[in-house]
């Protein structure tokens, strides 16, 4: 079973965001780390619209973590990716690292979401 969030990227939920993340949650995207609820939030209310088509592998979970693998497109590029999730005390996500690869993939998407953010 994935996590809400995983779920989020491929159905966009905001109502999912505002229940996961913690107030100090941290992003560390492809780009950049970014922290705060509300800096991360827009972010991940961006990224689906970066990518063309999610779909949600297995997920690994520990107690206080969960490692999900995706697959998917963006573009004309079959992108794999991993999303991992580290949570607080709450059980609110607390820390998020998306990876996408291979590069070319990686690459539209980094522009896809420059143009979003502009």
């Amino acid at each position: 079973m994935s996590t809400p969030l995983a779920e989020h990227l491929g159905a966009p939920d905001p109502a999912t965001l505002d229940r996961v993340l913690a107030p100090d949650v941290r992003f560390h995207s492809p780009v950049a780390d970014y922290a705060g609820d509300e800096q991360v939030r827009r972010l991940l209310t961006l990224v689906p619209g970066a990518l063309d088509e999610v779909r949600i592998g297995r997920t690994l979970r520990g107690d206080d973590e969960a490692v999900t693998f995706l697959a998917g497109r963006v573009g004309d590029h079959a992108i794999d990716g991993v999303l991992d999730e580290r949570y607080d005390a709450d059980g609110r996500v607390a820390e998020i690292t998306l990876m996408i690869r291979p590069l070319a993939g990686l690459r539209e998407a980094v522009e896809r979401m420059a143009a979003a953010l502009r």
